[in-house]
C-alpha cells in the first residue's frame, strides 16, 4: 500500500470509526436510564470505549507500517531537485549554509531534505566525489550543480 491509498482509504475509515465511538458515547450520556441500562447489559462501558479506541490506534499503527516506503532518491534526482529549487529561489545560501526560503511559510518543511542535501554537497568532499562519479556515468557534468550552488544567494556572506 502506498501513502495515497492509506490517505484515501484507511485514514477516512479510522476517522469515521473514532467519530462514531465518540458520538455513540455522547448519545448514551444524553439518553435516559433505560437506554443506559440496555447498553450496560450488552457490555458498553468506559473500559469498552477505551479498549475500542486503543484497538483503533493499534489498527492505525499496523496499517501505517504496511505503507511501502519510497526508495532512496537517486543522485541525479537530488541534483535535479537542488538545481530546480535554487533556480526558483526556493533554496538560498548564506555563507557556507544552504537553507529553504522563508517565503514558503509552513511548506518549508517539505523542502528541508533538499536543502540538507545541498548543504552536504557543499561541505562533504567524499559525498561530492560519489556524486560526480554517478553523474559522469549518466553523462552529466557536475559543473551545472556546482555553478548553481555558487549562484545561490550571490556571494558568500
Amino acid at each position: 500500500m502506498d501513502v495515497k491509498s492509506y490517505n484515501e482509504d484507511i485514514a477516512p475509515k479510522l476517522r469515521s470509526a473514532r467519530g462514531f465511538l465518540g458520538a455513540l458515547n455522547n448519545a448514551i450520556e444524553k439518553s435516559g436510564p433505560e437506554a443506559k441500562k440496555q447498553m450496560s447489559v450488552i457490555g458498553w462501558s468506559q473500559e469498552m470505549e477505551k479498549f475500542l479506541f486503543q484497538a483503533l490506534d493499534a489498527l492505525e499503527k499496523s496499517e501505517k507500517s504496511k505503507i511501502t516506503r519510497i526508495q532512496p532518491m537517486q543522485y541525479i534526482d537530488v541534483v535535479n531537485l537542488i538545481v530546480m529549487a535554487a533556480n526558483n529561489g526556493i533554496l538560498c545560501r548564506k555563507g557556507d549554509r544552504v537553507f529553504v526560503s522563508d517565503s514558503l511559510g509552513s511548506e518549508r518543511r517539505y523542502l528541508l531534505p533538499i536543502a540538507d542535501a545541498a548543504d552536504k554537497l557543499m561541505k562533504d568532499q567524499e559525498y561530492q566525489m560519489v556524486l560526480v562519479k554517478e553523474l559522469k556515468k549518466r553523462g552529466i557534468e557536475f559543473a551545472l550543480l556546482s555553478t548553481t550552488l555558487e549562484k545561490m544567494g550571490g556571494k558568500s556572506n
